[in-house]
């Protein structure tokens, strides 16, 4: 029965910490510089939880997923 409900999966690409005043500022165009490196991988969440890493790759001009790791599968 659980087998048919739909959840996000969210990938995340990275985190930036900001001041309540420095998201207030953020201006259309504006380049955010994460920490990681482009080749890092991506983590894969649902619930908010960590559920594995997988890499960017691109699909006929679109992005996706290549999944790297699971845990707790």
């Amino acid at each position: 029965m659980t087998e048919n409900i739909t959840i996000p999966l969210v990938v995340e690409l990275g985190r930036k910490p900001m001041t309540v005043q420095q998201v207030g500022e953020l201006q259309k165009g504006q380049v955010l510089e994460l920490s990681q490196k482009s080749t890092d991988p991506v983590q894969l969440m649902v619930s908010g939880k960590n559920i594995g890493q997988g890499e960017l790759v691109e699909i006929e001009g679109q992005m996706g997923v290549k999944i790297l790791t699971l845990t707790g599968t």
